[in-house]
């Protein structure tokens, strides 16, 4: 058990000098929404947490993908509401909602 809790969380036990120990539930930082989507996807979107702001371009490097593959994924995270698109062609950033 104390390892799905720690899986995706920072250690919840914190023992101290004397024979009581402390246990501290920290708000979970991986979300539903994030657990429907692909591995490729979730790096696409914490990559997006990270930096605020992405161009299809940033996208590409940041990932070594092709524009295509960059833009299917964004895509879906358009469609899920993670994501919205601002500006057209080269212009466009991707921003988080």
């Amino acid at each position: 058990m104390q390892h799905a809790l720690m899986q995706n969380n920072p250690p919840p036990l914190e023992v101290g000098a004397t024979n009581f120990f402390n246990i501290r539930f920290y708000k979970r930082l991986f979300s539903e929404i994030e657990g429907e989507l692909t591995l490729r996807q979730l790096q696409r979107y914490r990559l997006l947490q990270a930096r605020k702001q992405m161009t299809k371009q940033d996208i590409v490097v940041a990932l070594n993908v092709s524009a295509d593959t960059a833009l299917r994924e964004v895509k879906v995270l358009l469609d899920k509401k993670l994501a919205k698109k601002s500006g057209a062609g080269k212009a466009t950033v991707y921003v988080l909602t």
